[in-house]
């Protein structure tokens, strides 16, 4: 799971593959009420999914929102074929 929370101002990576979670902590980053995860050439898997999802927030910060969550899908598309777990949306 990737969690945030507006009240604690804490981020923390664990557990399953949460793509709608995911988006809610890139809009934080998109909006600069949270930051951005460094990042870490080493990761790999979800951990790297994580990250280039917070930087294509980052760099999008000073564009539409619309150009923003296209860039964002167009990540999930390539990651989803990757690994389906990031296709999956939970009920």
């Amino acid at each position: 799971m990737v969690g945030y929370s507006d009240a604690a101002w804490f981020a923390s990576m664990h557990g399953r593959y949460d793509w709608p979670n995911l988006v809610r902590w890139c809009e934080a980053v998109w909006e600069k009420r949270c930051c951005v995860i460094r990042k870490d050439t080493s990761a790999n898997g979800r951990d790297a999914v994580i990250m280039a999802a917070h930087e294509i927030a980052r760099q999008f910060q000073e564009q539409p929102r619309k150009e923003f969550m296209a860039a964002l899908e167009n990540l999930r598309f390539v990651v989803a074929a990757l690994d389906k777990r990031w296709a999956e949306v939970e009920e």
